[in-house]
C-alpha cells in the first residue's frame, strides 16, 4: 500500500509540473544552437544509412572483384564469402549495441558518441585500406559496426535529453532522416562510379569505401562544441553543470523562469526512476519491469517493427 501510495505521489507531482503555466514556452527556447547541435550529432544517422547500404553495391564493382579474387570462385563461393563480408557489419552492431549503454550511463551520451565515432573512423580506414585483402574487408566492417552500434542507440537519446520538448520529436525525426537518405546516397555513388570510372584502377571500389570516412570525420570535429546532457548530467547529481549547460542552450530571457521549471521536472523524473528502481532493484527487477502489461506490448511492437 506505501508503495503505490508513493508511485502516485511522484506521479501527481510530475502532472503539476507539467501545469499550463510550465508549458509557457518564450520563442528563444527554439534556437539555432539546438538546430545545431542535433543536427551536427545526426552525421552518426548518415554514417549508419551510408555503412548499412554502400557494402553491397561495392561487391560486384568489377575492380573490387578483381583486386579481391573473386572473379575465379564459383557462386556457391561468392555467395558464401559476400554473405560473410555483409554480415561483419550486423555482428560488430550487435555487440556495440550492448556496451552502449553501460558506456552512456557512466560516462555520458557525449563521451559515448565520441568513442564510437573513433571506432568507427578506424573500421573504415581498415576497409578503404585493405588493398585485396578479403580478411581486412571483413575486420574492418565489424570494426566499423562496433562503433555504429555503440552509437545509434545513444544519439537519438542524446537528442531528446537536449532539444525543448516543444522541438523534440522534429529533432529526433533528423535522425532518420539522415539514415534514409544516406542509404539512398551509398546506392548511387557505387552507380556513379560504375558508370564513370574504369574498372581497371582501384579507385573505383575505394572511393564508396572511403568516403564512409566523411561523416565520421566531421561528427569527431563537431563533437567537442556539443554540450553534454544536461539529463544525464541531472541523473549524475551535477545539477549546477547541468543549470548553466540548460541556460546556454535554452537562452531564456533574462529573469524567465524557464530553465528552474524544466529542472524541476528533470529533478522529479529522477526521483522517480530512482523509486522505480529501488522497488526491482538488479537485473532481476529490470526483466521483472519488462514483462510487466503495457510495457511488454510497447516492447513487442518495437521489436516488430524492427523486423
Amino acid at each position: 500500500m506505501e508503495k503505490t501510495e508513493n508511485t502516485e505521489t511522484f506521479i501527481s507531482n510530475i502532472n503539476d509540473a507539467n501545469s499550463s503555466d510550465y508549458l509557457t514556452v518564450p520563442k528563444e527556447v527554439s534556437n539555432w544552437r539546438i538546430y545545431l547541435y542535433c543536427m551536427g550529432v545526426c552525421l552518426g544517422a548518415v554514417a549508419l544509412g551510408y555503412d548499412v547500404s554502400v557494402m553491397g553495391g561495392t561487391l560486384v564493382l568489377p575492380s573490387f572483384e578483381r583486386d579481391f579474387g573473386l572473379n575465379g570462385k564459383t557462386q556457391r563461393q561468392l555467395d558464401d564469402l559476400t554473405s560473410n563480408i555483409v554480415s561483419c557489419f550486423q555482428g560488430g552492431m550487435f555487440l556495440g549495441a550492448l556496451a552502449s549503454y553501460p558506456i552512456s550511463d557512466f560516462w555520458g551520451r557525449k563521451w559515448c558518441i565520441t568513442i564510437a565515432t573513433i571506432i568507427f573512423l578506424a573500421g573504415a580506414s581498415v576497409q578503404t585500406g585493405s588493398r585485396g585483402i578479403v580478411g581486412l574487408v571483413m575486420a574492418g566492417r565489424w570494426i566499423a559496426g562496433l562503433g555504429i552500434g555503440a552509437s545509434a542507440p545513444v544519439i537519438p537519446v542524446y537528442i531528446a535529453e537536449v532539444a525543448p520538448p516543444t522541438i523534440r520529436g522534429k529533432l529526433v525525426g533528423f535522425y532518420e532522416i539522415g539514415s534514409q537518405g544516406a542509404q539512398m546516397l551509398g546506392f548511387w555513388v557505387n552507380y556513379a562510379v560504375n558508370r564513370t570510372l574504369s574498372p581497371g584502377t582501384s579507385t573505383q571500389w575505394m572511393i564508396p569505401l572511403g568516403l564512409q570516412l566523411l561523416p565520421g570525420a566531421i561528427l569527431l570535429a563537431v563533437l567537442p562544441f556539443c554540450p553534454e546532457s544536461p539529463r544525464w548530467l541531472c541523473g549524475k547529481d551535477r545539477w549546477d553543470q547541468a543549470e548553466r549547460i540548460l541556460t546556454d542552450i535554452r537562452q531564456p530571457p533574462i529573469g524567465h523562469p524557464y530553465v528552474t521549471r524544466e529542472l524541476r521536472e528533470i529533478r522529479l523524473a529522477v526521483e522517480f526512476e530512482t523509486h522505480l528502481a529501488a522497488r526491482h532493484p538488479g537485473l532481476k527487477g529490470k526483466l521483472k519491469d519488462l514483462a510487466k502489461k503495457g510495457i511488454r506490448n510497447r516492447l513487442a511492437i518495437g521489436l516488430c517493427l524492427m523486423i
